[in-house]
């Protein structure tokens, strides 16, 4: 049934949410107790990450005002404040972190630079 099915992918959700969390723990960890690839991040790699953290906010910020108009024609309105919970949500949880180890395991970037 419909209800069952529901289940079952709520089920796979929560494993799948579950290994890469673990994994992305575990690669953390191993990483932060080598403890040699903290030499080579500056201030200005912080203050980097930081400017392009806010600009992504900003940018997105956009992006939904941009399109507000149109989500509002084909679903139910969305309100200013909806709007601004998807403006600062963005991209956070699983999918950030398989896109992170994807990035950190490319053997063609360089430690320096991934």
């Amino acid at each position: 049934s419909r209800e069952v099915m529901h289940i079952v992918w709520e089920a796979v959700e929560f494993i799948g949410n579950t290994m890469v969390f673990l994994l992305a723990g575990l690669l953390w960890g191993y990483e932060i107790l080598d403890d040699t690839h903290v030499s080579h991040i500056t201030r200005w790699d912080v203050l980097h990450l930081l400017g392009l953290y806010a600009a992504l906010h900003v940018i997105r910020g956009i992006m939904v005002f941009f399109f507000w108009p149109f989500l509002n024609l084909i679903g139910p309105k969305i309100t200013w404040k909806e709007a601004l919970v998807m403006t600062w949500s963005g991209l956070r949880g699983a999918v950030g972190l398989i896109l992170a180890i994807i990035v950190d395991e490319q053997r063609e970037i360089s430690r320096e630079m991934g």
